[in-house]
């Protein structure tokens, strides 16, 4: 049975944008964010908005992400 599958670039394209999305979530994750698990070292006062700045990050992927992951798998 060779049946053809029809093949579209932009999906790959959306999936290889959200695989990516996806490692940067997951790195934001281990380095920021809740203090637990591995954080960055300890910055200047001045500089704590880099926390705030990767659960925004975080925050806005988890809106997105995964339902556009199933939706992809859905046309295929």
């Amino acid at each position: 049975m060779n049946q053809k599958i029809n093949r579209y670039d932009y999906l790959d394209n959306i999936k290889w944008f959200l695989t990516i999305i996806v490692i940067l979530h997951h790195a934001a994750g281990v380095a920021g964010g809740k203090p637990v698990g591995y954080n960055l070292p300890s910055v200047e006062p001045s500089m704590v908005y880099q926390y705030d700045l990767l659960t925004l990050f975080q925050g806005f992927n988890q809106s997105y992400f995964m339902s556009l992951f199933f939706s992809y798998q859905l046309t295929l």
